[in-house]
């Protein structure tokens, strides 16, 4: 096969190629054309003739056997789609959530929502289905307030149906502040061709954890237990405003390491907000329980290793009048014995010392207890004596200690007292 070139030096205008015998074909190449059949092959002005596929907003140039397009001023892309940079995303909010590492430099979460863009760089309404997508977000964030401190930029990537229809759009991020610092964000919005201008800082002041409550203390109420207690000097931003939390709590086990599962009894109540008393309800009467109580604010709760713990008896009694009568069947802890008498003569210590636990709602300190004494001094009869002290104040684990003086007539036998 012959072939010929139309025009010598590149680039070449047209081809010939032989035929049938005798017979040739000639053919332009792209961009050129033949007007006169047998003529030669001239160049087209693509630009000229609006044969280009150049983007509205881009400038066609023609070139000998082709043209280029080139994005005007402004706009952004390969001169067939062009487009502006999308303006900044709107309604920026940054807050805080989830628990630091520590109470002091937070190794917690941050978290951002904004809206999209008003324009996504074509100029195109939200309810114009031929308008533009966006491929993602550009997200700055830093510690300190002011101008950029060693920011970080996440890339928040759009898929699917998140590009053209969803309406905002929220991120989550890790960062390192103090306690106390302006925590700053800036989203900027990008679409196929460039990333736009970044929006007004949306600012937040880091919260800390709140510190451990103080003066705890319990009472029984009826048949709950309400724990009040003082708040921190600092929940959370420096200072003991309750506004800053948002539970409290208390909690009651028979187990100090307050085990919520196993054979420990556990008991727990949580109050929206900061105050006191929390009420606990559901305890097991003559129980001996260890109480402590903390605040919790968005960051997390009170350090648990400095939460104060007491321990209350939990016991539900008639309220006592100056005729009621306690009868106590044996002594409380069991290594505490009666003393005996026997022929006039003390085995042991001249008081029988008995600790009432279970009485700490009851009794209060100096209150008059009296009782008697039951001695047996023949088979058949019994002499009764009787006797009266105060009860002592309570220990750290709500018990009394009621001392009870032997009388000074003793029977000259007893067998025992």
């Amino acid at each position: 096969m012959l072939e010929r070139v139309f025009h010598s030096g590149p680039p070449a205008k047209g081809t010939c190629s032989q035929g049938d015998p005798g017979t040739y074909i000639c053919a332009c190449s792209t961009g050129y054309t033949a007007p006169n059949t047998g003529g030669t092959c001239e160049e087209i002005d693509e630009c000229n003739d609006n044969l280009d596929n150049c983007h509205a907003d881009a400038t066609c140039t023609n070139t000998e056997g082709s043209f280029s397009c080139a994005c005007d001023a402004g706009y952004y892309g390969n001169g067939v789609s062009c487009l502006r940079p999308p303006t900044a995303p709107l309604a920026v909010v940054v807050s805080q959530t989830t628990a630091p590492a520590a109470p002091e430099t937070l190794a917690t979460r941050f978290g951002v929502v904004w809206s999209v863009p008003g324009d996504y760089g074509d100029g195109r309404a939200a309810n114009n289905t031929d308008r533009t997508t966006l491929l993602g977000y550009n997200v700055v964030v830093w510690c300190g307030g002011g101008t950029r401190a060693a920011p970080i930029l996440v890339s928040r990537p759009l898929r699917g149906v998140e590009r053209r229809r969803v309406p905002a759009h929220t991120t989550s991020l890790q960062l390192n502040c103090s306690k106390g610092d302006t925590v700053s964000v800036e989203v900027s919005a990008r679409n196929q061709h460039v990333a736009g201008p970044f929006s007004a800082a949306a600012e937040v002041t880091a919260m800390g954890l709140p510190g451990a409550v103080e003066n705890v203390a319990a009472s029984k109420v009826g048949l709950a237990l309400h724990v009040n207690f003082q708040l921190p000097e600092d929940t959370g931003f420096g200072n003991s405003s309750s506004e800053a939390l948002l539970e409290s709590v208390a909690q009651a086990s028979t187990c100090s390491a307050f085990p919520r599962t196993g054979k420990c009894e556990f008991h727990e109540t949580v109050n929206a907000g900061g105050g006191s008393p929390v009420v606990l309800t559901g305890l097991t009467n003559r129980t001996v329980y260890y109480v402590r109580a903390f605040v919790r604010n968005l960051v997390g709760d009170s350090p648990l290793a400095d939460t104060p713990v007491i321990l209350v008896d939990y016991f539900t009694l008639p309220v006592l009048t100056d005729e009621s009568k306690v009868r106590v069947a044996r002594p409380y802890p069991p290594s505490v014995v009666y003393h005996v008498w026997q022929n006039g003569a003390k085995q042991s210590n001249a008081n029988i010392a008995l600790k009432v636990f279970s009485l700490p709602s009851a009794l209060t300190t100096a209150d008059a207890v009296t009782g008697e004494f039951q001695f047996t001094t023949s088979a058949t009869t019994t002499e009764t004596k009787s006797v009266s002290t105060t009860a002592s104040a309570a220990n750290s684990a709500g018990s009394r200690t009621i001392a009870v003086p032997l009388p000074d007539d003793l029977p000259s036998f007893c067998a025992s007292g």
